[in-house]
């Protein structure tokens, strides 16, 4: 091909590269072009000719020049045309005077922190300009990036794809570079445009480190397999093992927000590139992005799900250091922000954001129906927190709760409530004031939970958990008529008053109580039932005769007991389904013999219970 003249048009004067498809030259215009004027000088790739032999491919190479035209960006290559040449094809495309961004990195040592900004500026313009145009490069890697003195261009658009073509990659070649794939291309998952974010995320810890994310060049699709499912992604890695160069001490946080935020298993959570740019070039990441990543950042806003780093764009950019935002800030101070203009944020997810207090401002949120404080240290609630009128939903298990304020009986529309009492707190006599309770879950931790005799008023309440060392029920207890499951789980010998076995609304009761020795005949005033599980009551070994009369009796469930047989009563359960029993009963009662040859399932079975949090 060197010393060729092709097509009258262009003088081929060496060669460039080589790769996968085809060979890369340095050529010469001769004659005036739409594109460029006699002696200027172009890149041509000359595909091979296994290439050519497959239609899809020629459909591709023709698919890489209009993608090109289409994007029309000083960060992505320019391609021209497609000159045909006997039985080949050849693509004639800018001429970039640079280096790969591999062969940068190769002889360029340790990058500062300003030039890996600049370089990481332009690749997210050339990448925002494809995805502008609802394409999908699909192949981001270092050998696919230019670098210059002045200008940063994203080549090799040869496996790029429309926004609305099928996603799925089966049946033929993977098309790509698996060691800077994303995991929902490389397993073919249905993906989009965030697979280049991820590859972008695996080219920026090159920049940091020097290094691929997994150095090794026996990368294969069973190292990926293994990488992903067994350490769980990038992102865990670097948010639990990475320690960043001494001269990235300074701004090392802004890199670690973008590693992580780019690297993220699930495709839904990765941050948006303009967000990136706008906080790179405006250099403000110390006031804006200096925030702790949170595990979970979905908000819900106008009934649209967002990511918290999407709700920065939403934003006027030049207002959000006088207008902050519902974002975490770690240096002390009031740890979020809202204003009056965020009153319609719906739900809320703040889990595990080692969150300490809530701002009064809180209370501007006057549509927020679920609220998810889960593992966080929140001591007190702020006092404008019953200024939220429509929440229904509120987890609060976050085991450094204090109290609640007196005011918080106001919460009028809250229907489900989770809330941990650890070491000794007392039980907050104001929950038996939100009389629109429907779901109540109570964990404590070294505590014995009192239950006020006022608690009876919650005559909406269908469910109630109650996980403690011990438990004093009121006498009342049995005026829940509402109440539908009931979970009780102590580790202490507690007080349970005759009335609990007479809340005939019970549908399923869960029941353990260290001690528990007796099933009292009131049993028999649970006419409704059709869940009973009594597993873990290591002292308790008969169930009455009245047993007779939980004539709606699908489950029974009593293993990790000394129960050894039933009473015969128990066959005249016609709904009966299910025993779960001790493997005595299962393997030696007569009783049990005569279940099974009534079709009921009996086995003896290990259920694990498991306390709910999210």
């Amino acid at each position: 091909m060197e010393g060729k003249v092709i097509n009258n048009k262009l003088f081929v004067i060496k060669k460039k590269g080589e790769g996968h498809a085809g060979k890369v030259y340095k050529a010469r215009l001769l004659v005036d072009t739409d594109y460029g004027s006699k002696g200027d000088v172009v890149s041509i790739k000359e595909y091979n000719s296994w290439v050519l032999s497959e239609p899809h491919q020629v459909s591709r190479i023709d698919s890489e020049l209009q993608s090109s035209i289409k994007i029309n960006s000083d960060h992505v290559v320019k391609s021209y045309e497609l000159l045909k040449l006997g039985n080949d094809l050849v693509l004639v495309m800018e001429y970039l005077r640079g280096r790969t961004l591999s062969k940068y990195l190769e002889e360029e040592n340790e990058l500062s922190f300003n030039r890996i900004i600049e370089i990481t500026i332009q690749i997210l313009k050339g990448l925002v300009d494809i995805h502008k145009n609802e394409l999908i490069h699909r192949d981001l890697k270092p050998d696919n990036i230019m670098v210059m003195d002045e200008r940063v261009v994203i080549m090799d658009l040869g496996v790029i794809k429309d926004f609305n073509a099928s996603t799925s990659i089966t049946g033929s070649k993977f098309l790509g570079t698996i060691k800077y794939s994303a995991p929902e291309y490389l397993f073919d998952e249905d993906y989009d445009h965030c697979v280049d974010l991820f590859s972008f995320g695996l080219i920026l810890y090159e920049l940091i480190f020097d290094e691929s994310l997994i150095s090794t060049k026996y990368w294969t699709m069973n190292i990926v397999e293994h990488y992903f499912y067994k350490f769980r992604g990038p992102s865990e890695y670097i948010k639990h093992y990475t320690e960043f160069p001494d001269r990235f001490k300074e701004n090392e946080r802004i890199f670690f927000w973008i590693l992580l935020n780019c690297l993220l298993e699930n495709k839904s959570y990765r941050i948006g590139l303009k967000i990136i740019i706008i906080a790179l070039k405006k250099r403000i990441w110390n006031d804006l992005l200096n925030w702790e990543i949170f595990e979970s950042q979905i908000i819900r806003y106008q009934n649209k799900d967002l990511r918290l780093s999407n709700y920065i764009a939403i934003k006027d950019i030049q207002k959000l250091l006088s207008k902050p935002i519902p974002l975490y800030k770690d240096d002390g101070g009031d740890v979020l922000w809202f204003t009056s203009s965020d009153g319609n944020i719906i739900d809320l997810d703040l889990r595990k954001g080692r969150l300490k207090t809530l701002p009064e401002s809180i209370g501007y949120l006057k549509e927020l129906k679920t609220l998810n404080l889960v593992g966080n240290d929140i001591e007190y609630l702020p006092s404008s927190f019953s200024k939220l009128k429509s929440l229904s939903y509120l987890n609060l298990v976050t085991n450094t709760l204090i109290s609640l304020p007196e005011n918080f009986n106001k919460l009028s529309n809250l229907e489900d409530l989770k809330l941990d009492l650890f070491y000794g707190k007392q039980f907050p006599s104001v929950i038996a004031k939100l009389t629109s309770l429907r779901n109540l879950y109570i964990w404590g931790h070294k505590t014995e939970i009192i239950i006020p005799e006022s608690f009876a008023s919650l005559h909406k309440l269908v469910v109630l958990t109650l996980w403690c060392d011990s438990l004093i029920l009121p006498e009342d207890f049995g005026q829940l008529k509402s109440l539908k499951t009931l979970w009780i789980s102590t580790e202490e010998p507690s007080k349970i008053p005759l009335t609990l076995w007479q809340l005939e609304s019970l549908v399923e009761l869960n029941f353990k109580v260290e001690n528990f020795t007796t099933i009292p005949s009131e049993i028999k005033n649970l006419k409704q039932i059709e869940i009973l599980k009594l597993n873990g009551n290591s002292m308790l070994n008969t169930i009455p005769s009245e047993i007779e009369y939980l004539e709606n009796l699908r489950i029974l469930e009593f293993h990790d007991t000394d129960i050894k047989e039933l009473p015969i009563e128990i066959l005249k359960l016609n709904k009966l389904e299910e025993i779960y029993g001790t493997s005595e009963f299962v393997y030696k009662s007569e009783i049990a013999k005569k279940l099974k040859e009534k079709g009921v399932n009996v086995v003896s079975y290990r259920i694990e219970t498991r306390r709910e949090t999210s």
